[in-house]
């Protein structure tokens, strides 16, 4: 009955718009930290939960979050406890705890979509559950970890990546600019669960796998390198070298597919190696089947990592700076300037932050054309806040107006003032209400939302440095979301528990690689409800 009932929650959660990987490994997640509870108690939980809230206000992964605050368990989705095996195509927001097998070396590509340079490099991970080859498509997050104490056997977090189909149709991790990678300590629980490289080590020679194995013996015979031609008339290259399994006497041939490391064509004849990351391969030579080992770019020798640490990073280096020097140089804005008239608009929202440094305020407002303009009163402008509110109708006197960016700017004393027409033309501040399922990016939006977490905030490393970072997930009735707030921003999330009604005014839409989230802006702002 149990199987069944999670069965039915799963498909519940799917139909409405959960992802059911998520929901599982939250529940797992869930059970794992409250071990007295039963898997159909939570589960029958969830849906009293469902029941009660709002005349089903959340759906199941929502109400999941409000159970585990309930019972003392603070669940978010970056340790939800998704494990490689879990993993399916198109997924986003995926965070994953593995161990590093291999890391490959960092290469140039060449965009479909502009033919810019692009820049790449391989890991493959591992859990105790599969393993998963991993793509870095972000040039620092790349250099992070040629630079980085991470190697192969490391612990690390993976957050904020996303699944698409390799060529074999299997799922293939992938981080871009919002994604990150962190070394956790061998003492993390989610770290020693896993297990550490030398029980990895592949002995039975016989056993065909679909994933990269390590294996470990001596070289037996000549490293050759072999050109060759593709069918597709393209140069291509490959290293093979006999190796013999200690304590199996076997001798089983290795074949790396274009491998540029140098440490291949230093080993030698008798030298015991350790490879990470190749595949076995069925061939047939006269009616005899064996088993070879294929590695590709990112097979490694273990006892040679440092040698191979080094060359990485000095090739990492260098296609580093030749993607500096070939980014187009920025033309400066040759717009001239125009004389900024008056215009009328409504205040769709005030924001909740205020600048401390300097006296400012950060206003929402919209014109006849239903254009969204960020507005920015400072100084003698700022006192002329005192006497609107939202869904007012003001006469605005900018000093500057950005009409591409839609940002204008008020300095002088009476630059922002109340008038009395209605302006039924210019839309007010109900109509930025939208419900999450029917978010698109980008775009403007105020939610009634159900907070389905405790707010939480850390320092993030960005190209400025450390700035603070708040996250907090939200769900209405058709859909849950994460909402962020950098910077000052982030204390218009402090102290917000699992469960609060929340009216959040003005936020903005963006989204990620098909994964879409909220971003407080200064002009946004939080009101709690009853």
């Amino acid at each position: 009955m149990a199987i069944d009932h999670e069965r039915e929650v799963a498909s519940k959660a799917k139909s409405s718009g959960s992802n059911s990987s998520v929901f599982n490994a939250l529940l797992n997640e869930l059970l794992a930290r409250k071990n007295e509870l039963k898997r159909d108690q939570v589960l029958n939980l969830v849906e009293e939960k469902k029941n009660k809230v709002g005349g089903g206000y959340l759906t199941d992964q929502g109400a999941l979050f409000l159970v585990a605050s309930d019972v003392g368990v603070g669940l978010r989705y970056e340790e939800a406890k998704i494990k490689l095996g879990d993993l399916e195509n198109n997924l986003s927001d995926v965070s994953i705890v593995a161990r590093i097998l291999t890391i490959g070396p960092p290469r140039k590509f060449i965009r479909r979509s502009d033919s810019s340079t692009g820049f790449v490099s391989k890991l493959v991970v591992y859990d105790g559950t599969s393993t998963v080859p991993v793509s870095l498509w972000n040039p620092t997050l790349a250099m992070q970890v040629h630079e980085s104490e991470i190697r192969p056997g490391t612990a690390v977090r993976l957050s904020k990546a996303y699944t698409r189909a390799g060529l074999d149709g299997m799922p293939v991790l992938n981080l871009s600019a919002g994604g990150s990678i962190e070394k956790l300590d061998a003492s993390d629980p989610f770290a020693v669960e896993i297990p550490q490289l030398e029980e990895q080590i592949t002995t039975n020679l016989e056993v065909k796998s679909q994933h990269p194995v390590i294996i470990r013996g001596k070289v037996s015979g000549q490293v050759r390198k072999a050109d060759f031609t593709r069918k597709d008339g393209t140069q291509s290259y490959l290293t093979s070298f006999g190796l013999n399994f200690i304590g199996s006497g076997k001798e089983k041939r290795v074949v790396l597919w274009e491998n540029p490391n140098p440490v291949f064509e230093s080993i030698k004849e008798n030298e015991s190696v350790t490879l990470l990351g190749v595949k076995t391969k069925e061939t047939e030579f006269q009616g005899t089947k064996s088993i070879e080992f294929h590695g590709d770019e990112a097979t490694l020798i273990l006892e040679k990592w440092e040698e191979t640490s080094k060359w990485m990073k000095q090739l990492a280096d260098k296609l580093n700076r030749d993607l500096r020097t070939s980014l187009p140089t920025q033309e400066p804005n040759q717009q001239k300037r125009q004389q900024v008239l008056a215009f009328v608009a409504r205040i769709l929202s005030i924001g909740g932050h205020q600048d401390v440094e300097k006296d400012s305020a950060h206003v929402l407002i919209c014109d006849s054309t239903k254009r969204k303009i960020s507005l920015t009163a400072l100084n003698a402008a700022a006192k002329d806040m005192v006497n609107v509110q939202r869904d007012d109708v003001i006469l605005c006197k900018p000093d500057s107006l950005d009409q591409i960016g839609l940002k204008a700017i008020c300095t002088q004393r009476g630059s922002i003032s109340k008038v009395k027409s209605e302006r039924k033309d210019i839309p007010n501040s109900s109509s930025l209400f939208m419900e999450i399922e029917r978010l698109t990016s980008p775009s403007i939006v105020s939610l009634d939302v159900m907070s389905l977490s405790e707010s939480s905030s850390r320092e993030v490393q960005t190209r400025e440095g450390l700035v603070k970072r708040a996250e907090l997930s939200i769900g209405d009735p058709t859909g849950e979301i994460k909402i962020y707030a950098w910077r000052g921003l982030s204390r218009l999330l402090e102290k917000i528990s699992a469960g609060m009604r929340l009216k959040l005014e003005a936020v903005e839409v963006q989204s990620h690689e098909g994964k879409k989230f909220i971003v407080f802006k200064n002009y946004s702002s939080v009101n709690f409800l009853e």
